[in-house]
């Protein structure tokens, strides 16, 4: 090949590699710039920025309350001893949940010729409760339980609201009293037996038993509330897998009686709802019991108690446990 052809095919390769140069590297830039133009611009960030970043991050990550804000401490039991050392000595069974309103207070035993009002204050001080605070005194006469006779030194169930400087009895009920006032207990049901059924004589079993249609004191509705319970107590009753009879349903028994338990706590202590509940002494044992701790159950639950263990108690009861003696 001559001198001036290498030249000119020297001249011919130089351009065709910048032609193909100039092209890929068009080809890149393009390129580049698209992905650019897709891509997000970023910009300085403003207050209405970060507070829209706030408020998307509060929405999918809420913030943790503290967990004893909302959650339910288990159900605390203290016991305190009544009258002690004398024959009158008995316990107090306090269940405490939280919140601690509502209040209510049992009265178990008031009178030795009653057992199932013993047995059931013994079932009743078992319960244990999540919401509410629930005061239970089992045998409130011990004397009396002990000798089989509705008395044990007189009447227990007519010396309220006592007398702390009276005979035992005086100052079991002054310190019944004193308990009320202190503690700001707003409801009481005391358990009793009825030598018959209301619907068929004049004994009052299978009742709420209390002194007014309307509170003296406070004007509220005492019969209103009183039918309430009793058509809910009933309903268990007829849904009772065991069966029942008409004449075991409950009704209402209205007879003022000074210086008995209700009349006193809501004459004079501050209680807004206070019921006797009778049972009628021909049911069996267990179903005695098992008609107080329904009656009783119903009216908290009404009131806004949270009951833990209620089926485990129920089940206790037709086991016969707690009317061995």
């Amino acid at each position: 090949m001559s001198r001036k052809a290498f030249l000119l095919s020297l001249v011919a390769a130089l351009f065709v590699s910048f032609l193909l140069g100039f092209t890929l590297g068009g080809l890149l830039i393009k390129g580049r710039s698209e992905q650019t133009a897709s891509a997000p611009q970023k910009k300085g960030v403003t207050a209405d920025d970060a507070r829209t970043a706030r408020e998307e991050s509060s929405r999918s990550e809420p913030v943790a309350e503290p967990a004893e804000k909302h959650s339910r401490s288990a159900p605390q039991v203290e016991r305190r001893t009544l009258l002690a050392g004398t024959d009158w000595q008995t316990d107090l069974v306090i269940v405490k949940g939280y919140p601690p309103e509502p209040k209510m207070l049992v009265l178990g035993g008031v009178h030795g010729d009653e057992p199932a009002a013993y047995w059931s204050g013994n079932a009743a001080s078992e319960l244990r409760v999540s919401k509410g605070t629930l005061y239970v005194i089992p045998h409130f006469n011990e004397v009396a339980r002990r000798k089989g006779t509705r008395e044990g030194a007189g009447d227990i169930n007519r010396k309220f609201p006592g007398n702390p400087a009276g005979d035992p009895e005086d100052q079991l009920c002054y310190q019944v009293t004193s308990l009320i006032r202190e503690e700001g207990i707003k409801l009481v049901m005391t358990f009793h037996e009825a030598l018959g059924f209301l619907s068929e004589s004049s004994h009052p079993g299978q009742s709420l038993y209390y002194d007014w249609h309307i509170h003296p004191v406070t004007g509220k509705d005492l019969t209103a509330k009183a039918r309430l319970i009793i058509g809910r107590i009933n309903q268990k009753i007829m849904a009772n897998p065991r069966g029942y009879q008409p004449r075991e349903l409950f009704d209402i028994f209205v007879d003022p009686i000074a210086t008995s338990a209700t009349y006193e706590m809501m004459t004079k202590m501050g209680v807004d709802y206070a019921y006797g509940c009778e049972v009628c002494k021909f049911n069996d044992k267990a179903k005695r019991v098992w008609f107080h701790l329904t009656a009783l159950t119903t009216w908290m639950e009404e009131e806004g108690f949270v009951i833990d263990n209620w089926p485990e108690v129920e089940a206790r009861i037709w086991e016969g446990r707690y009317s061995l003696y």
